[in-house]
């Protein structure tokens, strides 16, 4: 039996003229092996079409929930430096925790929803992760909810939202309750407009039910 779970990240990948593109995505990783990870991409998309060209990439994890929040907003493309692994570049994503560079191995689009298979090829930590935070949940809950304005509808994701609100007004810091602030706000905006299916892909599961946790 295995022991996999989602972890959510930011995930950096490179594009023709070398155009690094990050969005935030949910890898699937197995507990009793650390060397692969399944990533679940929106078919089409950047992230697909990037990885299928290039067959390279990085996950990152990171505690920095206001720079999370703009990138599955658009609202803000990190930098990233360029890693050499075994001779190839990778972007490595800035003020990230810790980060893997990922070779993708097999490709599939059965279903309209990507699966890419990959291997570890490198791992680095590169500061240390605060420790769980409501707050934080808080806000990786309503990017979540963000991805989702085209699937649920309105008054759940209101609902969702309200739920996990108080988390922020009990526990955030400042960079917190601005992150979900421009997420309410975010959220709202595509709610009343047109509900086009966002690049981010967080919480690979099947998306009509409530997501109650990473």
């Amino acid at each position: 039996m295995t022991d996999r779970l989602i972890i959510e990240g930011l995930m950096s990948t490179v594009g023709p003229g070398n155009v690094v593109h990050v969005t935030a995505m949910g890898a699937h990783v197995d507990r009793a092996d650390d060397r692969v990870m399944e990533l679940r991409p929106f078919f089409p998309s950047t992230t697909w079409d990037n990885l299928y060209g290039t067959r390279r990439g990085v996950f990152h994890m990171t505690d920095d929930m206001l720079q999370f929040a703009r990138i599955v907003m658009r609202s803000e493309q990190p930098r990233a430096n360029w890693v050499t692994v075994d001779g190839k570049l990778f972007p490595v994503v800035e003020g990230a925790c810790r980060w893997w560079a990922l070779e993708a191995t097999s490709f599939s689009d059965e279903g309209g929803r990507g699966r890419i298979a990959a291997r570890v090829v490198s791992y680095r930590e590169e500061r240390p992760f605060i420790g769980l935070h409501r707050a934080r949940h808080a806000v990786l809950e309503a990017a979540i909810l963000a991805t989702r304005t085209h699937i649920l509808s309105a008054g759940e994701i209101r609902r969702q939202l309200a739920n996990v609100a108080p988390w922020v007004d009990k526990t955030g810091g400042r960079s917190e309750r601005i992150a979900f602030a421009e997420l309410s706000e975010y959220i709202e905006r595509r709610l009343r407009g047109p509900s086009n299916p966002p690049d981010a892909c967080l919480d690979s599961r099947q998306s009509g039910a409530s997501n109650a946790g990473m």
